[in-house]
């Protein structure tokens, strides 16, 4: 279903927690959590100046050629690649949930993982593309995980002051270095009857998801009152919105934030997340269920995702 929607999502100033002088705001701190807790999401602006250009810039992957593109793809797509969580995830007719593709990068060195069935995938290293989109791209574009993250952890650290709960209890299952950075593009082209969903509604497995979608937009975001609303484009702005794993440390005021893309345009779309995740040896409390780690966890909502795929022999 088509959900059309004339709120939009609130814009914060967050420059104050990472200017010159960075540090505790009590007007901001209480600005962001109440907007996570009454609407699930809001768009920070002043956390990175500039980042609407390197964002574009790393998007370059998506004019690769396609060899060079699935060169890097999962085994899902290409059998003989040995990733299967970390890479490159063509577009396809086959997705009923969403057309796009997308490229996905863990930290590096890979992350270490309890031995849960399914787990061995999350410790594969990322597997890149053989020649760069332009010199630096690959280091550029980890510095970016790495960037984002710090700014997604500051600003769960000014959601939990906001909220009056204990800063160490909020943040410490992202006090790692775990994480997924995911570039996406797709084909928003008009269908003639005006927009329509590309991303079914979702929720994000993890602590805090961070978007910066190019100037198309289409995101859109469900508050806790049932209402969605569209996510502005901002200058320099990035979406912020909650995963399953904040409603258990926030005492049940936050959940995990239902999304959705919607096209319309006849134009492709950039868009660029990160998600910020425990590593997947940390105990984490599942919205509903007994704490396990962040790797049952992962594994227990996408059991089929970390199957290695059977290899067709041929004789």
């Amino acid at each position: 279903m088509n959900r059309l929607t004339q709120e939009c999502t609130p814009i914060i100033d967050v420059g104050t927690l990472f200017g010159p002088s960075p540090g505790p705001c009590v007007q901001t701190d209480r600005a962001i959590a109440h907007a996570l807790e009454t609407q699930g999401s809001f768009v920070a602006r002043g956390a990175w100046p500039g980042i609407d250009r390197q964002a574009s810039r790393l998007c370059a992957f998506f004019r690769m050629t396609n060899d060079s593109k699935e060169s890097c793809a999962v085994s899902r797509f290409r059998p003989e690649n040995p990733n299967i969580y970390r890479g490159y995830y063509p577009m396809t007719d086959n997705e009923s949930w969403s057309k796009r593709e997308s490229f996905d990068v863990g930290p590096e060195p890979p992350m270490t993982s309890p031995d849960v069935p399914g787990a061995e995938s999350f410790r594969e290293p990322n597997i890149w593309p053989g020649d760069e989109p332009w010199p630096g791209w690959r280091k550029a574009t980890l510095a970016m995980l790495n960037d984002l993250r710090n700014v997604g952890v500051t600003l769960l650290a000014s959601a939990s002051r906001g909220l009056g709960l204990d800063e160490d209890v909020m943040v410490s299952p992202a006090r790692g270095r775990n994480a997924t950075l995911r570039f996406l593009h797709g084909d928003v082209a008009g269908t003639g009857e005006g927009p329509h969903v590309i991303t079914t509604c979702h929720v994000d497995t993890g602590i805090l998801s961070i978007i910066w979608q190019d100037s198309i937009g289409g995101l859109q975001m469900q508050g806790p009152d049932g209402t969605w609303r569209d996510v502005p484009v901002v200058t320099d702005g990035l979406s912020v919105h909650c995963g399953d794993l904040m409603e258990v440390p926030s005492n049940r005021r936050l959940r995990a934030t239902p999304h959705q893309v919607l096209g319309g345009q006849d134009a492709d779309r950039c868009s660029m997340g990160i998600f910020i995740e425990p590593d997947f040896e940390t105990v984490v409390a599942p919205p509903s269920g007994e704490p396990v780690s962040y790797a049952r966890h992962l594994v227990n909502q996408f059991p089929v995702r970390f199957q290695q795929p059977e290899r067709q022999v041929t004789t």
